[in-house]
């Protein structure tokens, strides 16, 4: 169901790295390019977002969102993917393509803000190299 006015909360979920932890154990190396892997990803996700505005093409959004999930659910943001399980149920009810851009539209200001969390992140890891 769509939210009639999406938040653009300047807050950005807390990233969780309980999962990374459990798996990287002692290594921040591990840690770093896990991080670091996952931004480079959302970087890329951001820029279709972007683009959706100019392109329309709900089918490469569609995929796009969709491999977002496993990195969104690693790092337990549950915001962003409630947003994304929301652009796919848009895309698969066949929603005007405004309130389309419009749910697009706040997943790029989430990601956005996962990515300024990352980044500090990626930053506190390196210094314990």
């Amino acid at each position: 169901m769509l939210e009639n006015n999406p938040s653009h909360d300047k807050t950005p979920e807390t990233i969780c790295l309980d999962f990374i932890l459990k798996e990287a154990g002692d290594s921040p190396e591990f840690i770093v390019d896990l991080l670091e892997t996952f931004l480079y990803s959302l970087r890329d996700h951001i820029i279709v977002l972007e683009n959706i505005h100019q392109t329309g093409d709900t089918e490469h959004l569609y995929v796009t969102v969709h491999k977002l999930k496993p990195s969104l659910k690693m790092f337990s943001l549950n915001t962003s993917l409630k947003q994304v399980f929301t652009i796919e149920e848009a895309i698969h009810d066949q929603l005007p393509t405004i309130d389309l851009l419009r749910i697009a539209a706040t997943l790029q200001h989430t990601l956005h803000l996962v990515e300024e969390q990352l980044l500090a992140l990626i930053r506190s890891y390196k210094t314990t190299l």
